[in-house]
């Protein structure tokens, strides 16, 4: 196998500009309220926006699949899901915690093998 040529290499290194070029499809929204290990509607406290169903989201470290989406307030969404997902396990959220979505959820999960 040949060594690669300098051509392969990046030409410099990031900087805090396009550090996170990669992320800029990433969404993160916050739990309104707790999640127990059985729930399947996830309420947040905003409304969602920029992000689709049929995609995997983050919260702690469970994977879940997100496949409904209704409004419950004019600021509050209700996420619907499949949870524990990917080998994970249904867990118990605190209100608060951090929903993240692709492509973070996908790195959470690739990591994770």
């Amino acid at each position: 196998m040949a060594q690669p040529s300098s051509s392969a290499y990046p030409s410099s290194l990031d900087s805090a500009a396009t550090l996170g070029s990669d992320q800029v499809n990433a969404k993160t929204f916050v739990l309104k309220t707790a999640v127990n290990t059985s729930a399947t509607s996830i309420v947040t406290t905003a409304t969602i926006s920029g992000f689709a169903v049929n995609n995997w989201i983050l919260i702690d470290s469970e994977v879940m699949w997100f496949t409904g989406l209704s409004t419950t307030t004019a600021s509050n969404d209700t996420m619907t899901v499949v949870r524990g997902q990917d080998g994970t396990t249904a867990a118990s959220h605190a209100v608060n915690a951090i929903i993240y979505t692709p492509p973070v959820a996908g790195w959470a999960n690739q990591l994770k093998r």
